[in-house]
């Protein structure tokens, strides 16, 4: 279940750094490209309404879009965190709790806006927040304590098990793909690191395409699901590293 959950959390994030890092390095960089695009189409069509709102520093559509996907994802990660936090299993923490106050505060926030209400540099503040919380969100799940999470090396693999590395896979494959999709592209240019990762994530894909819940041991899955919790690491910092031609 923690292995779930820290996959969840490590999904919502390359969701959000690819969203906020569709114009350049940064949600500051994607906020500030949306207010040029705007004034450009403003300085063709004169005289619109999108022109007096760039003006005013009101919120584009575009922004506002990225701000709702960023929030899906962060709630995504919430609810998958305050789950496992619930459960019997993880023992109490003050600083994990700490951490999910401080994301039902943003999500409270969200839940009072609409477009018209915020600005880009209100949407700029909003993302950072949503993205420190989700980090912290992974923190606190790497650092959770299981009280009981004993299985058998030899035992057969368990029903909630074999779901859990099913679930984990699935999160890793599609990272992976949406991954192998940018690099693909013309606009992201050559990195042998970032080659080195999609082989890494091959090979377990490959992997796991050879094994059923008969073949497989509960310590043959904590070691798949480590091995694929690392690759999602790893697709998320190439991601963050990648250098855009031109």
């Amino acid at each position: 279940m923690k292995r779930k959950v820290a996959a969840i959390v490590l999904s919502a994030a390359m969701v959000m750094a690819s969203l906020t890092g569709c114009g350049g390095s940064d949600s500051a960089a994607t906020t500030d490209a949306a207010v040029e695009e705007t004034t450009d189409d403003a300085a063709a069509e004169e005289d619109t309404t999108e022109d007096s709102a760039a003006a005013d520093g009101a919120m584009t559509d575009e922004t506002w879009a990225i701000l709702q996907d960023n929030y899906a994802a962060m709630v995504d990660a919430y609810d998958a965190v305050i789950e496992l936090y619930n459960a019997d299993e993880i023992e109490a923490n003050a600083d994990i709790e700490d951490v999910l106050t401080q994301a039902q505060d943003v999500i409270e926030q969200m839940g009072e806006l609409d477009s018209t209400q915020v600005s880009e540099a209100d949407a700029e503040t909003l993302n950072s927040a949503m993205l420190d919380i989700l980090d912290a969100l992974s923190m606190m799940v790497d650092t959770m304590e299981v009280t009981d999470d004993s299985a058998a090396a030899d035992e057969a693999v368990s029903e909630d098990t074999w779901s859990t590395l099913q679930d984990n896979y699935a999160a890793m494959v599609d990272a992976y793909n949406a991954v192998t999709e940018l690099y693909s592209s013309d606009e992201i240019a050559a990195d042998a690191d970032i080659e080195d990762v999609l082989v890494q994530a091959e090979d377990v894909i490959t992997q796991m395409g050879e094994i059923d819940s008969e073949s497989i041991t509960e310590a043959d899955a904590e070691t798949l699901n480590s091995a694929m919790l690392d690759i999602l690491n790893a697709l998320s910092a190439v991601v963050d590293g990648m250098e855009i031609v031109g």
